[in-house]
């Protein structure tokens, strides 16, 4: 099992301050490769998730949780957007994707996946200043 550096561990996992849109990003299509070094079973922390990519490329998360006696299967779109020579990935906060999206920038890494969430402050200031449409919600 290879094991998740980050993606989403602190915007989804611990509960503190995340940025979240109102839709996901545009999305870039994803090289051969790229889909190779993304699928598979990865550990985050106490979880394990499944990432996979349809006969079409869509992706996937896909994890289990034990819930009233039995296992819920949880699964939620990938959404993967490239700038430059970076990588982003978003998912809904809900599974029904009608919620918002968490976002991160994530870049393959050998064996692992390096992932850095956005800074809240950052966002909060450009809300703030009018340079950005949005709004600054208190935890």
């Amino acid at each position: 099992m290879r094991i998740l550096a980050a993606i989403f561990c602190v915007a989804i996992l611990s509960g503190c301050s995340s940025v979240t849109m109102k839709e996901p990003f545009p999305e870039s299509p994803l090289t051969e490769k790229e889909q190779k070094q993304l699928t598979g079973t990865w550990q985050l922390d106490e979880s394990v998730v499944h990432v996979a990519f349809t006969s079409n490329g869509i992706p996937w998360l896909a994890s289990a949780e034990w819930k009233d006696d039995d296992f819920v299967l949880n699964k939620s779109r990938l959404y993967f957007a490239r700038r430059n020579d970076s990588l982003y990935v978003c998912m809904p906060t809900e599974p029904d994707e009608t919620s918002e999206y968490l976002f991160a920038e994530i870049k393959p890494a050998g064996k692992g996946i390096n992932a850095w969430g956005p800074d809240a402050v950052f966002f909060g200031n450009l809300v703030a200043n009018g340079q950005l449409k949005g709004s600054v919600e208190k935890d």
